[in-house]
């Protein structure tokens, strides 16, 4: 998954896939099986608005916490 320009692009779903199952705990999204890897921001350069979704250990960065809203 990545974040470029504004679109998100998203691999094809896997059902067997563990990496493909996340929930949302607080203000992280963590993986089903494995709750230290969660979904971060990965920049090349912050002022610049670039940059990649992708998956990290969990070290409670601003990078890995999320603002989910529902609508």
């Amino acid at each position: 998954m990545s974040l470029s320009a504004g679109n998100l692009v998203i691999n094809p779903f896997d059902p067997n896939s563990a990496m493909q199952q996340w929930i949302i705990s607080e203000r992280r999204i963590q993986n089903r099986q494995r709750p230290n890897v969660v979904l971060e921001v990965r920049t090349e350069n912050v002022t610049g608005g670039t940059g990649h979704v992708t998956t990290g250990e969990y070290d409670g960065s601003d990078l890995q916490l999320w603002n989910i809203s529902h609508v």
